[in-house]
């Protein structure tokens, strides 16, 4: 479902209470009551139902970075840097949807890739661009703590008007693996070396989200209900308790811990994704 993300919660159960597979797009709900709400009511049910739409566990390159950690080619992943920029976003996107709509996918993504849980959050304020609206905070950005000790630091920049631009590095013991935007054809002339940079998201993760929603269809069509490797409805949980964390830290201007509910038996093979849950 594609809906508002304020409804996605409701809908989700609906879907629930009929025995219905749902795929949901990110965030599985606003609030992190809510969304637990989901994850106590599937655990209930006892089967796996709902696979949130993070789509970039579906992207190449995001795919390559966690082949390279969970390989061994970079040792022990310690920190890593990140960006997540939009050329502009509409009117009603305010300050704390930059944490909860945007760097929500960062928050998601680092578990993931990292196979650790985010214990705490600590919001830096940032001087604010004169090119974005006055209710806007933007940039932002959020130190992120996981379990195993490793720090992420998230840029969050909506309004940066150049282009989309979604990049991290991984650095590890021995090495470090580092994601840029895809390619597309470099132009050399008049002095200068340049290339495309994706207008929007949907040139940049398209094909994740066609491979996503497929992936999802073979896991209905084999009545597995979540695809394998894909976010499901505790992994949109830890997500969205890290998104309202960071909100609180921008609020008191402090460091925050995450407070996650205790994990039901039933998300136990995602204790291999993102163990301390």
């Amino acid at each position: 479902m594609a809906s508002p993300g304020d409804l996605h919660a409701e809908q989700v159960l609906a879907c629930l209470a009929a025995g219905k597979s749902v795929l949901c797009e990110k965030p599985l709900a606003t609030v992190a009551g809510d969304a637990l709400k989901v994850v106590q009511a599937e655990a209930a049910a006892g089967r796996r139902l709902v696979q949130v739409g993070f789509m970039r566990r579906y992207d190449a390159g995001f795919r390559d970075v966690k082949a390279a950690i969970d390989g061994g080619a970079i040792g022990e992943p310690l920190l890593a840097h990140a960006v997540h920029r939009n050329p502009s976003v509409p009117d009603f996107f305010v300050g704390e949807m930059s944490l909860t709509d945007s760097l929500v996918h960062e928050f998601d993504t680092f578990r993931w890739l990292f196979g650790q849980e985010i214990v705490a959050t600590t919001v830096v304020p940032v001087r604010q661009s004169p090119l974005g609206a006055g209710h806007l905070r933007d940039p932002q950005i959020v130190l992120l703590e996981l379990a195993n000790g490793a720090v992420v630091d998230a840029e969050s920049f909506v309004n940066c008007r150049y282009g989309y631009d979604v990049r991290c590095e991984v650095v590890g013991s021995t090495g470090t693996v580092a994601l840029d935007n895809p390619r597309t054809t470099v132009l050399l002339g008049d002095g200068r070396r340049g290339e495309a940079v994706p207008a929007d998201w949907g040139v940049r993760f398209g094909q994740a989200y066609a491979d996503e929603l497929q992936a999802w269809v073979d896991a209905v069509a084999a009545s597995r209900g979540v695809a394998e490797g894909a976010s499901d409805a505790w992994d949109g949980y830890a997500a969205i308790a890290v998104a309202e964390t960071a909100v609180a830290s921008f609020a008191q201007r402090a460091r925050a811990e995450v407070a996650l509910a205790e994990r039901p038996g039933l998300y136990a093979r995602a204790a291999d994704r993102a163990e301390g849950a």
